[in-house]
């Protein structure tokens, strides 16, 4: 004699949009850093200080080595975080 068949459970939905999920109020800490920086205009000094090393069109490839470029020391940071924990 054979089991019965199994009754399926109908599943909820796992996905959720993120403008459903409560928006935290940060750290007070981030929050007064930058309020303090954008009084000082820092994006702008900042943005003067790199310009000479961007093309008038920002290319594809310097994009790319930037990002892998910052997987890669993310990726090697933890690596050793984890060894020495």
């Amino acid at each position: 004699m054979g089991l019965p068949p199994r009754r399926r459970e109908r599943r909820l939905e796992a996905f959720v949009a993120a403008s459903d999920l409560p928006k935290s109020p940060g750290h007070p800490f981030y929050t007064a850093l930058n309020r303090l920086l954008a009084a000082n205009h820092f994006d702008s000094f900042v943005e003067k200080l790199c310009a000479p090393n961007y093309a008038e069109a920002f290319r594809v490839d310097r994009a790319f080595r930037l990002v892998s470029s910052s997987a890669f020391c993310l990726w090697a940071t933890l690596r050793v975080s984890s060894r020495t924990a």
